[in-house]
Parts: C-alpha cells; sequence; structure tokens
C-alpha cells in the first residue's frame, strides 16, 4: 500500500512521527474505522483522518485526573499551533491545516468532561440524545471538512455521530456498569433502535452533500451502522439482574 504520508509530504520529521503514531494508535483503537478509512478514502486523506480518530480514542482514554490539563493543551495547541505531544501535533496540525471548527472540539471535550464529573442515568433516548450529541456528533461534524462537503451536511453527519456513539456505548455497557454509569435509557432495547434507525436514515442524506470521492467511505459506515443496530435489535440491556443476556458486541465505533 501506497504510504498517504510520502504523497502528501511532511518534511518535518516530529510532525511526520506524530502522524505514524496517530496511524498505529488508530489502527489499535478501532481496526474498523481503520480499515475503512484505508480502504475507501483517497490516500492524501489518511493522515488527517487517523490524527483524528487517534486524538478521539487519546482523549476517552485519558486518567480522569489528567483530563482538564489534556484539554486545556489541547485547545492552546490547536490555536496557536506551538506544542510537541506526540500525539496531539498531528492532530493540531491536520485542525489548523485543514480548517476544522474549534469550537466544535470545544463542545466535544465539554461533554467529556461533564461525563466525568457525574455518572449519568437517562430515562429516554431524547435525554440520551444530549451526550451523543457532544460525544458522538461533535467529532463526524469535526471530520466533516475531511470529506469536503459540497453543501452543508453538519446536521446529517451529527445524526450519524450520535448512532455510531450509541453503539460504542451499547458494546461498553458491561464494562460502564462496572465503573458506575450507565448510558442506555431505560426504555426497551427495541424502542431505541427504532429512534436511532430514524437517526441513521435522515443522516444518510449526507451521501449527496459530500464530494464523490468521500462516497464509498460513508456507505460503508452507514452499512455497519445499520448492521450494529440489527445486532442489538432484540437484545436485552445487561443490568446486573441474573438472567441471560444476548450480549452486543458491535463493530462500529
Amino acid at each position: 500500500m501506497v504510504n498517504s504520508l510520502d504523497l502528501a509530504g511532511v518534511p518535518d520529521p516530529a510532525l511526520r512521527a506524530s502522524f505514524e503514531l496517530c496511524d498505529r494508535v488508530h489502527a489499535a483503537a478501532d481496526p474498523d474505522t481503520h480499515h475503512l478509512v484505508r480502504t475507501y478514502l483517497p490516500a492524501s486523506k489518511h493522515r488527517y483522518l487517523h490524527a483524528l480518530h487517534a486524538y478521539f480514542a487519546a482523549t476517552e482514554d485519558i486518567a480522569d485526573d489528567c483530563f482538564t490539563d489534556w484539554a486545556a493543551e489541547t485547545g492552546a495547541e490547536v490555536r496557536t499551533g506551538l506544542g510537541d505531544h506526540p500525539l496531539r501535533q498531528a492532530f493540531a496540525h491536520t485542525v489548523r491545516t485543514r480548517g476544522l471548527d474549534v469550537l466544535v472540539l470545544d463542545e466535544f471535550l465539554e461533554t467529556i468532561r461533564q461525563d466525568r464529573e457525574a455518572p449519568r442515568r437517562c430515562a429516554t433516548f431524547e435525554d440520551l440524545r444530549g451526550f451523543l450529541r457532544g460525544a458522538g456528533g461533535a467529532p463526524a461534524r469535526l471530520t466533516l471538512p475531511l470529506l469536503e462537503p459540497v453543501r452543508p451536511a453538519e446536521r446529517e453527519m451529527s445524526l450519524l455521530g450520535e448512532v455510531f456513539r450509541l453503539l460504542d456505548v451499547s458494546r461498553d455497557h458491561g464494562h460502564d456498569l462496572r465503573t458506575g454509569r450507565r448510558y442506555l435509557p431505560d426504555e426497551p432495547v427495541d424502542v431505541v433502535v427504532r429512534q436511532a434507525r430514524r437517526l441513521v436514515e435522515e443522516g444518510a442524506a449526507v451521501l449527496d452533500l459530500v464530494h464523490p470521492s468521500s462516497r464509498p467511505f460513508l456507505e460503508m459506515a452507514i452499512a455497519g451502522a445499520l448492521a450494529g443496530l440489527d445486532e442489538l435489535s432484540g437484545a436485552e440491556w445487561l443490568d446486573g439482574v441474573a438472567g441471560p443476556h444476548r450480549t452486543f458486541s458491535g463493530t462500529v465505533r
């Protein structure tokens, strides 16, 4: 496979190393989206998508007592261009050179900060959507300029991002329960799945709003989301009550 770094040209050794690190982190943290990026997007876009996905994954893994510094340092780096963090250097370069909206990044970081401060419990899917918009919709909107929209598509990308995040927390539900968090709503699973499918149906309009070179990537991501919802349909939320539960593995993040 042709190295996208060579195609784009990254003369700074430190920045090049940062992009290469992001590639590895993305592949380890989320092999499914890494595969989609590598297979269905032009090589010139790979390094930028790897940088974003690696940053999102690293942010989720930062310890609670380090998160404030991580978020503050990120904010400074994307606004000034100064910083030599081995992973964030590529992320900040991507945000600055590709014209990504730092206010959308701020929304993501604020959502994660609030989530870490207070365990949540949602009665309905609509209650959960506030979290999904910030933790899933904002990263999707931040990614959008890299997919070259030909018309405004922020809403559609945000809806898809919400569903990707829903599948993410569904997969991690057992672990989250053990850490005192229960993201999934009290509504039956199939009720949530029906509402999530509507978001996918609306979000799929993004296919007509981006450059043709980005459509195969989004088509596969949407297909993966629908497959994930199919797998989730008919399951029961694992809530610590004894008894059989069909597990949800989830293949899309």
